[in-house]
C-alpha cells in the first residue's frame, strides 16, 4: 500500500532542511562520540583561508609546506588551484573557501599548503596561513546550520565558540565532487 502525499514546495523544503540538520547533528553526535571514546578530545589544525578559520582532524593531515606555488591546469573547476610537484609527486592543490563556496583566498606569490589524506585520496590545500594545532574538546563544538552556505554544511562537524569552522575531513577526503574528470 502506498500514500501520495501533496505537500507544497515550501513545506517540502522545510521539512528537507530539518533531515538534512537532524542527519548532521547524528553525524556531529557520532563523530564526537567517536572522539570520546578515544579520550573525548579532538586534535585539529587550525588555518585560515579566504579570512575564515577552519580546523580539520590532525590525523588526516600528512604534510604542511612553506610556500607553494600552484601551476595552473585548464578546463578545472575554478576551486582547483593547479598542481604542485613535492618530491617527484604531482599533488592536486585547492582553494578550500571556494569549494565549500565561502570565500576565495587572498592572492599571494606563495601559499602554505597542507596535504590531507586517507586511503582514497591525497589532497592539496592552500591556506593563507597555517595557525597551529589545537585541542578541542567535545562540548567546545557546537552544531550549526546556515541556510546559505550550503557547501560548508555537508562537511562540518560543527563550531567553536570563537567560529572557526571544525571540518569533517573524512567526509571532505570522500567528496566525489572533489574528482576532476576528464
Amino acid at each position: 500500500m502506498s500514500f501520495n502525499l501533496h505537500i507544497n514546495p515550501e513545506d517540502k523544503s522545510v521539512l528537507d532542511r530539518r533531515t538534512r540538520a537532524l542527519s548532521r547533528e547524528a553525524g556531529l553526535e557520532k563523530r564526537l562520540a567517536e572522539a570520546a571514546i578515544e579520550g573525548g578530545d579532538l586534535e585539529c589544525m587550525v588555518f585560515t583561508t579566504g579570512g575564515v578559520r577552519y580546523a580539520i582532524e590532525k590525523d588526516y593531515v600528512q604534510e604542511l609546506h612553506r610556500g607553494v606555488t600552484p601551476l595552473p591546469v585548464p578546463c578545472t573547476p575554478e576551486f582547483v588551484k593547479g598542481i604542485v610537484n613535492i618530491r617527484g609527486g604531482i599533488i592536486s592543490v585547492n582553494d578550500l573557501g571556494l569549494f565549500l563556496g565561502q570565500a576565495s583566498l587572498e592572492p599571494l606569490d606563495k601559499y602554505p599548503m597542507f596535504q590531507l589524506q586517507n586511503e582514497r585520496m591525497l589532497l592539496g590545500i592552500l591556506a593563507e596561513r597555517i595557525e597551529n594545532i589545537i585541542t578541542l574538546s567535545t562540548d567546545q563544538i557546537k552544531s550549526y546550520e546556515q541556510p546559505s552556505k550550503v557547501g560548508l554544511q555537508k562537511y562540518l562537524l560543527g563550531v567553536t565558540l570563537d567560529m572557526t569552522y571544525v571540518l569533517d575531513a573524512h567526509t571532505l577526503l570522500n567528496a566525489s565532487e572533489l574528482v576532476v574528470k576528464t
